[in-house]
C-alpha cells in the first residue's frame, strides 16, 4: 500500500472475483475525486471509474472492458496491454493493465493510470521541429534549383522580346511568360523564407500602421461577405523587425483567415495590436505555439470565425505545399513562409488556437524595439551606362542554359565573352586570357571546385578583378562564406538568381566603375 501510494500513478486492482481491493489516492486525484468521497469507499471507486470512462470516451471503455470481467470467470488471466487515450479534458493517460501472479497462482489483474500530457507533448514538438527542419532544408534546395531554371525562362523572353518588331503579336504572350517567372520567383521567395534562409534588415516600426498598410494592399482579395473589425493601439511603442517581411506575414495571416471563412457565410475578421500578450481563446480544441517571446512585446491578433481546425490539421499547416483550400487556389506556402519570416526575427512568438466550427486564433508577438530609427530611404538609381564595347567578360556557370543565354544577353552589350562550365576549367581560361579578362560572372554552386573555392583562388591571384557572383540562394546565406578572408573586398558583388536583365547590367555597371575603398554589399541583389 505504502508503495502505490509514493509512485505517483493512479493503481487499481481487482482481485480473483472481480472485487476492488486496493485504490490508491493518485487515482482519485487525477479525477478531482475529493477525500471525502475517497471515505465512501467502493462506490466511491466505481464512481471515480465510470467519470474516467466517460471522460476517455469509447475507446477507453473498449480497452478496459475487453481486458476486465463480469465474473471470475470471464476474467482474462493472461493478457497485459498498454496504450495512450485522449481525454475530453485535453489530458493524455496511459493506461497499463497485467495480471497478477504469486505462488499460489492467478490473484488478479493490476491496472495504472499516468498523466502523460506534458510528456508527450514535449514529443510531438520535439518531433515536429525536426521534421520541419528537415522540410526547410528540402525547401531551400528546391528553390535554389528552381531559381536556376527561371533564370534561362526569364532572360530568353527578355531577348526574344528585343528582336521583334514593336508591331508583332508575339509581344503579349512573352511579356505573360516574363510575367509567369516573376511569379514563380515569388513563390522560391517565400520558400527560402520557409527554410528560415532570409536575414531580415532590422529597423523600428510602427506595428499599427503597418498592419493597416498590409490590409488595405490585400483588401481586394479579401471576399466582401467578411467584415474586418480593427481593434488598433496606435500608442504602442516600435517594434523590432523587418518592414517588408511583417508586412508579408501580415497579409498571409489574413488571407488564411479569409479562407477559413465559406464563401456564402458572412464572416467577421477581428485583427488587433496590443502591448503585453494576447488574451486567450477560451475552450480550444487545438493549440500550437512556435518561437520564444522575447519581454518586453507587442501583439498582433488576426481572428476569424471560420471553420477552425483539429489538432491533426494544425500539426500540418506550417508543411509547405500543405493547404486545405487547393480547390481555391490555396499553394500553401504563405503559412509555411510566416513561420520562416518570424524565425529570422529574434525573440518572436506564433501562437496558434482554434476551435473547430467556431475559429482560430493567430497571435504574434515581437520585441520592442530598442531606439526610434527610422528606414533607410532608398536613393534614386544612377544612369547605367549599358554598353560594353572592347570589355572582356569570362562567365563560369554550370548550367547550359545559363551560359548560353549570358552569352546572347552579354554580346548583346558589346562584351566579349568567354565560358566555362566549372571552377576549374574557369581558373584555366583566366590565367591563359590574352587579352586579360575584365570581368568574371561565377556561379557559386557548382559541382567540383565550388564557387566559393573558385572566388578564393581569383581572388588570391587577382586581387582587384571584378567578380559577380550569383546562385539561387539569398545573399544572407552566400556572402558569409565568401567574405571569408576578404572583409574589404571592394571588386566583388553579388546577384540572386533569377533578374531581369537591366539588375545584371546595373550590377555589372557598378562593378566595372571606379569604387576605391568600396566592400562586397549584400543589400544591393
Amino acid at each position: 500500500d505504502g508503495l502505490s501510494e509514493a509512485v505517483g500513478e493512479g493503481i487499481v486492482i481487482f482481485d480473483s472475483n472481480g472485487q476492488f481491493r486496493h485504490v490508491n489516492r493518485a487515482f482519485f486525484r487525477l479525477f478531482d475525486v475529493s477525500e471525502e468521497a475517497r471515505r465512501a469507499g467502493p462506490k466511491a471507486v466505481a464512481e471515480a471509474v465510470e467519470k474516467m470512462l466517460k471522460q476517455g470516451g469509447p475507446k477507453v471503455r473498449a480497452f478496459m472492458e475487453g481486458l476486465n470481467h463480469r465474473s471470475a470467470g470471464e476474467f482474462d488471466k493472461d493478457h497485459s496491454g498498454a496504450g495512450d487515450f485522449g481525454l475530453t479534458d485535453g489530458r493524455i493517460l496511459k493506461i497499463e493493465t497485467f495480471p497478477i501472479e504469486t505462488n499460489q497462482g492467478f490473484r488478479g489483474r493490476a491496472w495504472r493510470f499516468t498523466d502523460v500530457t506534458n510528456e508527450r507533448n514535449e514529443t510531438r514538438v520535439m518531433l515536429q521541429a525536426q521534421k520541419l527542419e528537415g522540410l526547410g532544408h528540402m525547401a531551400g534546395n528546391i528553390a535554389h534549383d528552381f531559381n536556376n531554371i527561371l533564370v534561362a525562362i526569364l532572360g530568353n523572353a527578355e531577348l526574344a522580346r528585343e528582336e521583334l518588331s514593336p508591331d508583332s503579336p508575339a509581344h503579349p504572350p512573352l511579356a505573360e511568360v516574363e510575367s509567369a517567372a516573376v511569379r514563380a520567383s515569388d513563390l522560391t521567395g517565400q520558400l527560402l523564407a520557409y527554410a528560415g534562409k532570409i536575414v531580415v534588415a532590422q529597423e523600428d516600426l510602427d506595428l499599427s500602421s503597418l498592419v493597416l498598410e498590409a490590409t488595405q494592399l490585400i483588401s481586394v482579395a479579401i471576399p466582401k461577405n467578411i467584415e474586418k473589425i480593427f481593434d488598433l493601439d496606435h500608442d504602442l511603442p516600435l517594434v523590432r523587425g523587418g518592414a517588408a517581411e511583417l508586412r508579408q506575414v501580415v497579409m498571409n495571416l489574413l488571407s488564411n483567415a479569409a479562407d477559413a471563412i465559406q464563401d456564402d457565410d458572412w464572416g467577421t475578421i477581428t485583427i488587433e495590436t496590443g502591448l503585453g500578450e494576447p488574451r486567450r481563446l477560451p475552450d480550444a480544441d487545438a493549440f500550437l505555439e512556435h518561437g520564444q517571446a522575447q519581454q518586453p512585446t507587442v501583439y498582433l491578433c488576426v481572428r476569424d470565425n471560420g471553420c477552425g481546425m483539429d489538432q491533426g490539421t494544425l500539426e500540418k499547416i506550417f508543411e509547405p505545399f500543405f493547404s486545405t483550400k487547393f480547390t481555391q487556389g490555396g499553394h500553401g506556402l504563405g503559412l509555411a513562409a510566416t513561420r520562416g519570416i518570424l524565425d529570422s526575427h529574434k525573440g518572436s512568438l506564433l501562437r496558434i488556437e482554434t476551435k473547430v466550427n467556431e475559429g482560430t486564433t493567430f497571435s504574434v508577438m515581437l520585441p520592442v524595439g530598442q531606439t526610434a530609427g527610422k528606414a533607410d530611404v532608398p536613393s534614386a538609381p544612377e544612369d547605367v551606362r549599358h554598353g560594353f564595347s572592347g570589355y572582356r567578360v569570362l562567365v563560369i556557370d554550370d548550367e547550359a542554359a545559363i551560359r548560353s543565354l549570358l552569352t546572347k544577353r552579354l554580346q548583346a552589350a558589346d562584351f566579349e565573352v568567354e565560358t566555362a562550365e566549372d571552377g576549374e576549367a574557369g581558373l584555366e581560361l583566366l590565367e591563359k586570357a590574352n587579352p586579360s579578362v575584365d570581368l568574371v560572372i561565377l556561379d557559386l554552386t557548382m559541382p567540383g571546385l565550388s564557387g566559393i573555392e573558385t572566388h578564393a583562388r581569383m581572388r588570391r591571384d587577382h586581387p582587384e578583378l571584378p567578380i559577380l557572383l550569383s546562385s539561387g540562394h539569398p545573399p544572407e546565406e552566400a556572402l558569409p562564406a565568401i567574405r571569408n578572408g576578404h572583409e574589404k573586398d571592394g571588386h566583388s558583388a553579388y546577384i540572386q538568381k533569377p533578374y531581369r536583365s537591366a539588375a545584371l547590367l546595373e550590377k555589372i555597371e557598378h562593378l566595372l566603375a571606379d569604387r576605391p575603398g568600396a566592400a562586397m554589399d549584400s543589400s544591393v541583389s
